[in-house]
């Protein structure tokens, strides 16, 4: 697993998922930091409950959530170009 941005919540690495009977992928893995507040832990939950909601190629898919261990984890497919507003800040977009 290595780094690969820091975000509101905690940082972003990026890793490798092996579901059972398929082929591994490129996931992101989403931690919510050391020390959290009971509303930062409730926020965070809450952005993994929406993204579950959606079944759409154009939005991010949920792969899981890591909630019986330390830290908390969202992980989702990988997104080669990186987080959307930094990929149209840099593109000019």
């Amino acid at each position: 697993m290595s780094s690969v941005n820091r975000r509101e919540f905690g940082e972003v690495y990026r890793g490798r998922l092996k579901p059972v009977g398929k082929k591994e992928i490129p996931v992101a893995i989403k931690t919510l930091k050391v020390g959290y507040s009971e509303r930062q832990r409730r926020d965070f939950l809450s952005e993994a409950s929406i993204m579950g909601q959606f079944d759409q190629p154009n939005i991010i898919r949920l792969e899981g959530v890591v909630t019986k261990s330390r830290p908390t984890m969202i992980i989702t497919e990988f997104m080669e170009n990186g987080a959307l507003d930094s990929f149209l800040r840099v593109n000019n977009l």
